[in-house]
């Protein structure tokens, strides 16, 4: 888009008609940049005419579109423990509606019924009324990654005869692929009344064309047109991969990963700490070296399924410091044979906190800022701790608990019967107190806000209390039910969502309509509306310091308005 091709090809002009008051307009959908493999620094390699562009591996793909997903390594849960609101249950064709049941064995599960229309049921995030809905791209998980889900028979289809499938269709069904529950990794048939899982490797879904980069159905049904009278529970549907963990020290050493002395011929050594860390790695600085741990032949780690979400952590005490007291701790990160590296002060990983002689201090810094700053996150060889080269003389440290991997993913509920601790529920200038009241019994405690004058209300961190959603922000979501007691006096008003952060200095406001497609409040009803992180982050969102979530009518119109709020979360669905 752009250029001087029009002018150029029409007289080195553009005929004035073209921009007359009427009919003409020039409207744009969207705009996407791609980055080119020809002179990407400059962006010459984007040129119309681009030279190569026919014997470059990257350069020209017949039949395949660049995918909309998040590009990165992201394992996703369709369904666990309740409904998710980005990805709603669903009967494509036969007029039912699947419903979420409670069960003694797995709590919430799916359940699906098929009546006498010919129809396929599963989870569809086309009909997400979620604010930012996108299909996910799972064409990162491809080589390890599997689609997974347990299924319970309640009732088998009249026709007992009926093979049972799984489907997969993406990119709103421009591409589908399926296989027969038999030719899962499991391999069985399902049976009646008990709990079966089935596991598929997605490359399987890739090789008989199915385009992974933006999946939006996942169903499992009987064969068309003979599964009427089956009912089937489903839960636990994951498309995932294998989470890499390394552990380097943690109560023993590690023989793939031995404790390391780069330069001075030192060998660091296992001793008793406190109570709380038992074992732990003692190194002690002789001379101009670097100390840490050391990955022996053919055993780096490939962190590159868990680069969004992953750590790398660590807790160090410091028994003496380094004579040269302007010494500066340093955290280095090798891979590949150092072929990429990324150094960092020590205090990047602790908020600011530097090492004091004879206390612990926890350590922990992201593998997607490590990524950013350059690593090959894909085969990390190479993990230090050290006094800055040619200072660190003198320094003895211990180092215990310390690995790599995926923490569980963080999750703020703001309001489920409690309020978290260090959260309130807020009133920003009228000087009302919104209270705790008892709404039904499928709710229960809930939190009421009743609009006095001009405010916003919503619910509100403490000073310094911020909530960190950047490892989950291409799966998570802002979610809540809300039920209006009594309208706003004026008619007109407009009910809005904002979220800030970052002190304020970061913030989102939308309409409150756009997380439930379209559908306005009414009055005695519960409603719930969705918000995707990653839609929040585009719009303009710091999530990493998450401080004020707000639901209120729009400025100086709401007077008179009540309303309920319930199960209220920052996390994945």
């Amino acid at each position: 888009m752009g250029g001087d091709w029009p002018e150029n090809v029409n007289s080195l002009g553009v005929d004035a008609a073209a921009f007359a008051a009427g009919d003409n307009a020039f409207e744009v959908d969207y705009v996407r940049v791609y980055e080119c493999a020809i002179d990407p620094d400059t962006g010459k390699g984007c040129e119309t005419v681009r030279g190569g562009y026919d014997s470059l591996d990257d350069a020209l793909l017949e039949g395949e579109a660049p995918g909309i997903g998040g590009g990165v390594a992201t394992n996703l849960t369709v369904f666990a423990n309740g409904r998710n609101p980005i990805w709603p249950v669903w009967d494509c064709c036969g007029g039912t509606t699947p419903t979420i049941e409670l069960t003694e064995e797995n709590g919430a599960v799916a359940e699906f019924a098929i009546g006498a229309e010919p129809t396929v049921m599963g989870f569809n995030s086309r009909l997400s009324t979620a604010y930012g809905v996108e299909p996910f791209d799972a064409s990162p998980l491809a080589e390890a990654g599997f689609i997974s889900f347990d299924m319970k028979i309640i009732d088998f289809p009249n026709d007992t005869s009926a093979s049972w499938y799984i489907k997969l269709e993406s990119a709103d069904a421009a591409s589908a692929a399926d296989f027969q529950l038999t030719e899962s990794i499991e391999g069985v048939a399902p049976v009646s009344g008990q709990w079966q899982t089935y596991t598929f490797a997605l490359q399987d879904f890739a090789n008989k064309g199915l385009d992974l980069a933006q999946l939006d159905i996942v169903m499992v049904f009987p064969a068309w047109g003979q599964g009427e009278g089956a009912v089937y529970q489903i839960d636990n549907v994951k498309i995932a991969q294998p989470l890499a963990e390394l552990v380097l020290f943690e109560d023993a050493a590690n023989a793939d990963w031995p404790a390391w002395d780069c330069c001075t011929d030192t060998t660091p050594t296992e001793v008793m700490d406190d109570a709380e860390h038992g074992l732990v790695t003692e190194f002690t600085i002789t001379g101009d070296t670097v100390m840490g741990f050391l990955a022996t032949t053919d055993v780096s780690l490939d962190a590159s399924g868990i680069a969004s979400t992953g750590v790398v952590t660590f807790d160090m005490k410091v028994m003496a410091a380094p004579t040269d007291a302007s010494s500066v701790w340093k955290f280095k990160i090798e891979a590949g044979g150092a072929t990429s590296a990324v150094e960092l002060d020590l205090i990047e990983g602790s908020a600011g906190i530097a090492p004091v002689v004879g206390e612990w201090q926890t350590y922990t810094f992201s593998l997607a800022s490590l990524q950013a700053a350059g690593l090959d996150v894909s085969d990390i060889d190479v993990v230090m701790v050290f006094p800055a080269w040619g200072t660190g003389e003198g320094a003895v440290y211990r180092i215990d608990n310390a690995k790599i991997y995926s923490p569980e993913p963080p999750r703020l509920t703001l309001m489920a019967d409690t309020l978290p601790e260090q959260w309130t529920i807020w009133d920003c200038c009228a000087d009302s107190t919104p209270t705790i009241v008892l709404d039904d019994e499928t709710h229960g405690a809930t939190a009421e806000f009743a609009v006095t004058g001009d405010t916003v209300m919503g619910f509100l961190a403490n000073d310094g209390v911020y909530f960190d959603a950047s490892s989950i922000v291409e799966t998570g979501i802002v979610s809540f039910e809300m039920k209006v007691m009594s309208a706003p006096d004026d008619a007109t008003s407009v009910w809005k969502f904002k979220v800030e952060s970052v002190d304020t200095s970061s913030e989102v406001e939308l309409d409150l309509i756009h997380g439930s497609g379209a559908i306005e409040p009414v009055v005695g009803e519960w409603q719930t509306y969705s918000f995707t992180l990653k839609a929040l982050q585009e719009a303009g969102l710091d999530v990493s310091q998450i401080e004020v979530i707000m639901v209120f009518p729009a400025w100086g119109s709401g007077a008179g308005a009540v309303y309920r709020i319930d199960n209220a979360y920052i996390g994945n669905p």
